[in-house]
């Protein structure tokens, strides 16, 4: 087997390992939720931020709607105007 060919193998094993160590570590947090625990008491105890918690718990996160965004002719994506801007050197916008 190569040096890559080997390094990769531990890889892909130790990837293994922290998924298993990660399902057990959301179980441990869910029984601890259930059984009286805050979220910010299982993310100090854990070592990890209230989001890993809330996401081990099931509860989703609602984000914000993105604004729409068009293809330009150079192929770059730009969010979509919104109303009339001024075009030209001289504009300067409100808020900096």
């Amino acid at each position: 087997m190569t040096d890559l060919a080997k390094v990769a193998k531990k890889w892909h094993n130790a990837k293994k390992t922290e998924r298993a160590r990660a399902a057990d570590l959301y179980v441990a947090i869910r029984e601890f939720c259930d059984n009286g625990g805050t979220e910010v008491k299982a993310a100090e105890l854990a070592g990890v931020d209230r989001m890993t918690v809330r996401r081990a718990l099931g509860k989703t996160i609602k984000r914000k709607e993105r604004p729409p965004t068009v293809q330009r002719q150079s192929g770059g994506v730009q969010p979509a105007r919104r109303g009339r801007q001024p075009q030209g050197s001289s504009f300067i916008p409100h808020r900096l």
